[in-house]
């Protein structure tokens, strides 16, 4: 089974180097994560998630996000960051950490300017000829696809066709996962794929 670095390394696109060459990350670190789903009662029994109380959940993923994602590290949120209402969402969203980019997934049902006061800002998915970031997992026949969605009911999958890889919290631990440790040098066309927002 080839690991994620020497599938990336498959991509040899002189251009798609150059690109990643020439660019200057203009943060200090890019996380990625999924599917929180802050103050989800329920979630806690549906994917045996070690908490005994939401109240518990929330604060458990607040504190291993804060751990990872410094206030100046890019986040990019692959949707279901919470269920709640809006003052609940007020109470928590603020004290994350890091500038937030949000891909919005099936349960994140807040408007953009809400998202923007909890200081997301609201993207559309990522696709390039390397990389799809996407809420939901999905074939990219060329490259490969970071997902969540899938909680713990999908790992990731390498395949000689597509890798897929399943960043929902339920796989990656209860915190974020450094994207540079997941795919290497693609983290910087991720950056330069949403500059525009940052």
């Amino acid at each position: 089974m080839s690991s994620l670095k020497q599938l990336v390394e498959q991509f040899p696109e002189e251009a798609f180097l150059k690109l990643v060459r020439g660019l200057s990350v203009s943060t200090s670190e890019v996380w990625i994560t999924s599917d929180q789903h802050f103050y989800h009662t329920n979630i806690i029994g549906y994917c045996g998630r070690p908490f005994r109380t939401v109240e518990g959940m929330n604060l458990a993923l607040m504190l291993r996000w804060n751990a990872c994602v410094k206030p100046d590290d890019l986040l990019i949120h692959l949707g279901d960051v919470c269920l709640c209402s809006t003052s609940q969402a007020r109470e928590l969203l603020p004290r994350l950490n890091g500038r937030k980019l949000l891909v919005p997934g099936n349960h994140d049902h807040f408007g953009k300017a809400f998202w923007a006061e909890m200081g997301f800002r609201v993207v559309k998915e990522m696709n390039t000829p390397q990389l799809l970031l996407s809420h939901q997992s999905a074939h990219h026949p060329t490259g490969i696809n970071i997902h969540g969605h899938s909680h713990d009911h999908q790992p990731h999958k390498h395949n000689q066709t597509y890798p897929q890889f399943n960043v929902s919290v339920e796989v990656t631990g209860y915190r974020p996962v450094r994207l540079r440790d997941l795919i290497g040098d693609l983290c910087d066309t991720v950056t330069e794929h949403y500059k525009e927002v940052l």
